[in-house]
């Protein structure tokens, strides 16, 4: 127990604790940014889907995980081998709201980079 002890009472341990600390604090900070940034992008997203197709604002789905919505083919990162065990649980399918959640793949499909 006592090397312990010693080994938490060395200045270099010490350094790495505080390091880890500022790590927590710019974990927390990255964090909110990343939030915020996803929420406006949602939002630009509904506001698009409510301009071309005419879905109300308030209009969700609890019903869609993202292998339903999300087309199994050879782009994908997750289907190109042999067998997809992305949608072995949940096969695609059109979202029973109104395909609401297949316009939204729809849409962050267009807006992502790769």
């Amino acid at each position: 127990m006592s090397d312990y002890r010693d080994i938490f009472r060395k200045p270099e341990t010490h350094n790495w604790f505080m390091a880890g600390h500022g790590f927590e604090h710019i974990r927390n900070f990255l964090l909110d940014i990343i939030k915020e940034a996803t929420h406006e992008f949602y939002h630009s997203i509904r506001t698009e889907i409510n301009r071309k197709q005419g879905f109300p604002e308030n209009v969700v789905c609890s019903q869609c995980h993202t292998p339903n919505v999300l087309p199994c083919d050879a782009d994908n990162k997750c289907c190109k081998y042999t067998k997809c065990s992305f949608h072995d649980i949940h096969k695609p399918h059109n979202c029973p709201s109104n395909n609401l959640c297949n316009e939204i793949c729809k849409e962050i499909v267009d807006h992502h980079r790769f």
